[in-house]
């Protein structure tokens, strides 16, 4: 695997005696992906394992569900920053609450995916919405899944 350097401590890199902190910002990431990360020593090699990050663009929505279409299981993704409780309500193209769930944070999605191969389920498109505490809508979306 190749990496793209972020970054470069010329010189000395502090002795036994003194620490020496550094640190680097990806100032592009990968969008919707996993990104890796090692820290390479000079001829000493590379840590290992390398560090993954996940990096999601929630955008204007303020909302993500992935993968999508879902595989077997998936998760929508949403911003509380108060990390305060939220109604997750997902619906199935009749209006039909197929799912519902009180949540702090991101939320899984059993069992509404597909299994190994499209040919075996009929996929369907699902909605969700997100209300916070009060039920106001704090943001909505559609993914695509397979029959409940």
């Amino acid at each position: 695997m190749d990496y793209d350097v972020i970054g470069e401590i010329f010189g000395n890199c502090g002795s036994s005696e003194s620490e020496q902190a550094f640190s680097f910002i990806d100032e592009n990431p990968v969008k919707n992906k996993i990104n890796y990360y090692v820290l390479e020593m000079g001829f000493s090699g590379r840590s290992a394992p390398p560090l993954t990050i996940e990096y999601y663009d929630l955008g204007k929505n303020n909302s993500k569900v992935i993968p999508n279409p879902l595989t077997l299981n998936g998760k929508i993704l949403f911003i509380n920053p108060s990390n305060t409780k939220h109604t997750i309500l997902i619906f199935d193209q009749t209006g039909r609450i197929v799912k519902s769930a009180l949540s702090y944070d991101d939320f899984f999605i059993p069992g509404l995916g597909y299994a190994d191969d499209f040919s075996h389920s009929e996929l369907k498109k699902y909605f969700y919405i997100i209300q916070d505490e009060n039920g106001t809508k704090i943001s909505s979306g559609q993914f695509v899944g397979a029959n409940e």
